[in-house]
């Protein structure tokens, strides 16, 4: 006799963490502190306002160049010095450039907070730039982008941005820069480059368990960093292709598989519709319940899981769905794909809604259980120009959700026909197959 699946509670109300402290340094660095009782490992995330377009033209790369350059030394512990200094306090630092600022990341033991934020400050304030590092770190990143370019997702993924957004946007390119453009930069231009990075207008957000004194420790480790007059770096505004939608092929002969991405620009998080589109494309393909994983998935037995996402894209956003199929289903999966996002003829049932309301709501305390989680969201949300109180507020939106709202933020936003699609395969097989199905694919 089989045994009925037990009925599930409804999610426990969550409120994201408030800050416990929200001040400014003397030299103008907001303080945002969230204090994690038994968080013993103190998550640090430094938002710098200098976003990705202001790389100088020709000379793409220089970003991520010059972070990297940075974590390697600084004037107060040059070469390998910092590489020890960082291993002795049990510190991990990392850094990434964004499109609405620079990102720098440092995560160690609550007990060594007073050493480590010294350390982490040095790396903004006083980095070490001589010609050998430069050069050693340029190697690096142009081994880095060969082996990204050999991964087929990561392909399908960069030939995908280029799909949708417009081509002179910074954004539409890699972070990481090409190796003609890499090859142009110079240890002046780096330190040009660097000497962007400012206390003023930057954030850093400090989550763990911390000490009653943080902002005298965080006063006397950034005091260092002096404030520069710079005018303000302004994000570049999305500008989406006027010339597509495009069906593109890159071509992989010896591959058995392809990876597929499918999708256009949407609406972002200042739209009235977010909230109700993001229960939808949960709904449609976010979850392993979702309509698209079971229909591909368990139904056809095409990929192991396929999932459809709604995600900010700068001032605005995009939908996109990716997922990898055996080469000799992948015209079928595709078609069966753009015929479950029209959901006109089957809106999605009172259910579907609830159960992909439920799993947002329940989900953020799982999500949000660290101090690494806490500080890269807060991190995130400021550099967009959210407050710290968006998540609950986000959360609270969601519970409203009804079907109606739902299904009409999904149809409004959605259009199969306005989709890009890239699909990176055996290009030989994938070509024809499509065209069989009313599908003109452009191989690139």
């Amino acid at each position: 006799m089989p045994i009925a699946r037990p009925e599930l509670a409804k999610p426990t109300p969550y409120s994201f963490p408030k800050p416990c402290i929200d001040e400014s340094l003397s030299n103008g660095i907001r303080v945002l502190g969230f204090n994690l009782p038994g968080q013993y490992i103190i998550s640090c995330r430094l938002v710098v306002p200098v976003p990705l377009s202001a790389e100088p033209t020709g000379k793409e790369g220089i970003s991520a160049l010059s972070q990297n350059v940075a974590l390697s030394g600084t004037n107060q512990h040059p070469g390998i010095s910092f590489a020890e200094a960082v291993e002795d306090q049990g510190m991990s630092l990392t850094s990434k450039p964004g499109h609405f600022a620079t990102f720098f990341q440092a995560d160690f033991a609550a007990s060594r907070l007073e050493a480590a934020l010294g350390l982490f400050a040095e790396v903004v304030s006083a980095p070490e730039t001589a010609a050998q590092e430069v050069e050693r770190q340029r190697k690096l990143q142009l081994a880095n982008i060969d082996q990204l370019n050999s991964n087929p997702s990561y392909l399908c993924s960069k030939t995908f941005t280029s799909a949708f957004l417009a081509e002179k946007m910074r954004m539409s390119r890699p972070n990481l820069g090409d190796a003609e453009q890499l090859n142009r930069i110079s240890v002046d231009d780096v330190v040009d480059f660097q000497g962007l990075w400012s206390p003023t207008g930057s954030t850093l957000v400090i989550a763990g368990e911390l000490p009653d004194d943080l902002l005298e420790v965080a006063e006397k480790a950034f005091s260092v960093w002096q404030k520069k007059t710079l005018g303000p770096l302004t994000p570049e505004k999305i500008e989406e292709r006027a010339d597509g939608p495009f069906i593109w092929v890159v071509d992989r002969p010896e591959a058995v598989q392809a990876n597929v991405q499918i999708g256009a620009m949407g609406i972002g998080r200042d739209d009235k519709r977010w909230p109700a589109f993001s229960v939808a494309c949960l709904a449609v393909g976010g979850s392993f319940g979702s309509r698209l994983n079971s229909l591909l998935r368990e139904d056809l037995g095409y990929t192991y899981g396929a999932r459809l996402s709604a995600a900010p894209v700068g001032d605005r956003g995009m939908y996109n769905f990716s997922s990898s199929f055996r080469t000799e289903v992948t015209a079928d999966a595709i078609d069966q794909t753009l015929k479950q996002l029209s959901i006109e003829a089957n809106p999605l049932t009172e259910q579907e809604v609830e159960d992909a309301k439920n799993y947002i709501l329940g989900i953020s305390p799982m999500v949000y259980n660290t101090s690494g989680a806490i500080a890269s969201q807060v991190g995130a949300l400021i550099a967009a120009g959210l407050e710290t109180d968006y998540i609950s507020r986000f959360d609270s939106l969601i519970q409203e959700v009804n079907p109606a709202a739902a299904n009409t933020a999904f149809t409004s936003v959605v259009s199969p026909k306005d989709c890009n699609i890239v699909i990176v395969g055996n290009a030989e097989k994938i070509v024809p197959a499509m065209a069989q199905i009313g599908y003109k694919a452009e191989l690139i």
